[in-house]
């Protein structure tokens, strides 16, 4: 079972950031905060405006906060989910106590009680506030589950989670800090600014030991403060606090709000003295700044009026300079004799022309003037001047020289050097090695205009090469030092592979911290996009689609038996599977990836890959095989038939896993009501029913039990190839037959229902087995 936790307008507000707080109860600030006449205290915490307590101290209803006789702070009327622990004006941040996730199991596994105090409820939030995916963190702690977090901004979703794997007994060795054993992490990651989000936690397991069940008989998830919570081994027994602290930012002036066009409005805020306005990179409003030199509240009417004197708080001057303050700035005086800025970070004070420097007996140096010796001192320090600029400019380049061949070193670029020189090596054609200049060029210096997307794993750039065209460069996020001898074989593996239907690999730079891979460009987005993006999607037919499933099994089914070593992609998804301007599948995204030694069919590795697609028998032993990828190609098919996203939150709680929710339909005889009904007109029925039969067979949960992603190639082929041996006359018969039938006005409905009677009436398969209690398991999960 899954809770949402949607957060309304008034609670987000509170659910939020980075804090303002008083020294004590009490205490005052050392200038206003709140409007006149308002209460600037609660307790311990300080109400800057544009909050304040009461409708006429409040910018506007949606800061509007009320203090309780415990001297707690909340926005709007308190409860357990929106009291504010800290609010910080100059940042545009809170902090607020926000209740953690629960679900605890009986000895069977089976659910025994849930968190009562979380609302199941989807509610619409003010667009003043969202949740900071910088500042805090997915955090998922018990044994055999697995964490979800979705969060949302309008129709958009964005998914990330983590689970967590105990064997009994646990050693302490192996209960690291969220290291996977009893508690994992997860960064949040989205396309856009978060105004809500809701948490799942799926067991995994059906059967557990029973001194485990014991020990930790409760599983917890929750969103935090990065850096706040730290895993102990005895927390899987018993977490010892039920509320965490959620960092949530926050603006005035509403979504797509400027400080142009809010400065138009009668309601413009930042119209104080000394005050700024700053826009926001997400157009989620405006915030106010005080100008350099100057503190205060920039919300309230009088602005900033405190000068701030830097020559207290922060002397920015060289010993020997006189420190001045002034209004809103500050200057730094030389002695006479000196010339320079005086300031630490400046020109600092040096002797002028036509002195030197003298040290006095008590140890302080001044400047007294020299002796006139002509123009020979000063033709004697220019060319000193000029020397030390070539000789630093020189030493500077050096020094990029060696930081760039460290890198080369340490990503492995030796050893791919003497693979390519090697007898086994790729030739100078099919892979080559850039340069950081070569980089650069083609991206204009990595600029931001060219960043095609940003994911977990990194972050991919549009580039031009002069001898390639349009290229696409990854820039990964992380690096592993002790693994570069596999990538660098990996890379060199890849790099062979030449199929119509695989995104080619270029080459790679290495004289960067992280590795650059530079693939071919492909032109016409993702799969994903054309199946799930409505401006794209009436254009993907069920020829189509046909064909981009068999050309995308047969890129697998080359990686898994013509690559040598065998390759398993490890994350097959919609998103991983390129169209270019034909429709022409190309196979992506090897990030994941790992080579098969010849020698065995499996690998044991640390879990990875995407919810909704992850095989469930890797999940549980972390053995990696190809019926892995053949399992996530499943998803694709079914994605392919239904239209439907491989996690949804939009359907029922038990069908919320593609997988599940298309199997369990195609055994009740259900496959009609599921179908696209983009391309329900114009689909061949006897194709459908195959293709709907291989997705089942490859969704088994067992892997001994789903076909070779050769065998599922050959089978799509054959499906195509079966229907071209009809001949063009019949074809045109039925066709002719099916415009007169059904496609007229009158008999528009009955043509539906029976194209839906032919997919019902051969629909039942008996592909069940276990796959309903795995799925329930996954999507029915807290």
């Amino acid at each position: 079972m899954s809770v949402v936790m949607k957060l309304a307008a008034a609670t987000v507000a509170a659910l939020l950031s980075i804090g303002f707080r008083a020294a004590a109860s009490g205490a005052e600030t050392k200038y206003q905060v709140a409007l006149p006449g308002c209460r600037e205290i609660c307790g311990n915490i300080t109400v800057p405006y544009p909050f304040g307590v009461g409708d006429k101290c409040s910018w506007s209803e949606n800061f509007n906060v009320t203090c309780d006789e415990h001297s707690k702070l909340y926005l709007g009327i308190g409860d357990a989910f929106n009291e504010i622990a800290e609010i910080h004006h100059l940042k545009g941040m809170m902090e607020s106590n926000t209740p953690i996730f629960t679900v605890c199991y009986n000895e069977s596994r089976e659910e025994v009680n849930k968190d009562a105090n979380i609302s199941t409820g989807l509610v619409e939030v003010s667009d003043s506030f969202w949740i900071s995916r910088e500042e805090n963190m997915f955090y998922t702690v018990g044994c055999n589950v697995y964490g979800i977090f979705a969060g949302y901004k309008g129709a958009g979703t964005s998914l990330t989670g983590c689970g967590g794997v105990c064997d009994w007994p646990l050693e302490k060795k192996d209960v690291r800090e969220c290291s996977g054993s009893g508690c994992c992490e997860a960064d949040i990651h989205a396309a856009h600014e978060l105004t809500s989000f809701g948490i799942t936690i799926a067991n995994v397991l059906v059967e557990v030991d029973k001194e485990l069940w014991e020990f930790s008989k409760c599983s917890h998830a929750f969103v935090a403060k990065k850096g706040w919570y730290h895993f102990r081994k005895e927390d899987l027994a018993y977490l010892g606090f039920r509320t965490v602290p959620l960092v949530i930012n926050w603006a005035v002036g509403g979504e797509n709000a400027t400080c142009k066009t809010a400065a138009e409005e009668h309601g413009y805020v930042c119209r104080g003295l000394n005050t700024d306005c700053e826009d926001l990179p997400y157009r989620y409003g405006y915030r106010c700044k005080c100008k350099p030199g100057y503190d205060g509240n920039p919300y309230l009417p009088t602005g900033c009026v405190h000068n701030i004197n830097e020559c207290i708080t922060d002397n920015p001057c060289v010993p020997e300079a006189i420190c001045v303050d002034t209004n809103g700035s500050y200057t730094c005086q030389c002695p006479k004799g000196h010339e320079g800025n005086g300031e630490k970070n400046g020109t600092r004070c040096s002797c002028r022309n036509g002195y030197e420097s003298h040290v006095k007996k008590n140890g302080e140096s001044h400047c007294i003037r020299k002796p006139s010796s002509g123009n020979t001192e000063l033709i004697i320090g220019l060319t000193l001047l000029v020397v030390s600029f070539f000789i630093y400019r020189g030493s500077r380049k050096r020094r990029l020289i060696r930081l760039r061949e460290q890198f080369f070193h340490q990503n492995g670029g030796i050893l791919l050097q003497q693979q390519i020189a090697g007898k086994g090596g790729p030739s100078d054609a099919s892979m080559k090695i850039f340069t950081l200049e070569d980089m650069e060029k083609a991206t204009n210096n990595f600029d931001e205009k060219t960043i095609l997307g940003q994911g977990g794993y990194g972050t991919v750039y549009k580039g031009v090469l002069d001898d390639r065209g349009a290229i696409a460069i990854k820039r990964s996020k992380i690096c592993e030092k002790s693994q570069v001898e596999q990538f660098i074989n990996e890379i060199v593996v890849l790099s062979q592979i030449n199929h119509r239907n695989v995104v080619k690999l270029f080459g790679c730079c290495l004289e960067t911290e992280v590795p650059l891979l530079v693939y071919e460009f492909i032109t016409n987005g993702t799969l994903y996009e054309h199946l799930h993006t409505h401006a794209q999607s009436s254009n993907l037919s069920w020829a189509a689609r046909l064909r981009v499933a068999s050309e995308s099994a047969g890129a697998l089914s080359y990686l898994h038996s013509a690559a040598s070593p065998p390759i398993i992609h490890r994350d097959v998804k919609t998103a991983n599977i390129l169209l270019d301007d034909r429709l022409t599948a190309k196979v992506g995204d090897f990030g994941a990836s790992r080579l098969v030694p010849l020698e065995r069919t499996q690998v044991t590795t640390l879990v990875q890959g995407t919810f909704g697609y992850l095989d469930p028998e890797y999940f549980h032993t972390g053995q990696l095989t190809d019926k892995s990828d053949v399992y996530s190609f499943g998803v694709v098919l079914a994605e392919l038939l239904t239209g439907e996203k491989a996690i949804s939150p939009t359907r029922a709680e038990d069908d919320r896993n593609l997988g599940a929710y298309f199997v369990s339909s195609l055994n009740n005889g259900r496959l009609s009501q599921i179908v696209d009904n983009r391309i329900v007109n114009d689909v061949n029925f006897e194709q459908c029913m195959g293709v709907a039969k291989i997705a089942s067979r490859c969704l088994k949960v067992r892997r001994d039990d789903r076909p070779t992603m050769k065998e599922v190639a050959m089978e799509i082929e054959g499906l195509i190839v079966l229907e071209r041996h009809h001949g063009e006359e019949s074809r045109e018969k039925e066709i002719s037959s099916i415009e007169t039938e059904y496609l007229s006005p009158s008999a528009s409905s009955h043509a539906i229902n029976n194209v839906r009677d032919l997919f019902t009436s051969g629909g039942k398969t008996s592909d069940g087995d276990s796959m309903e209690l795995f799925s329930r398991s996954l999507s029915g999960g807290r």
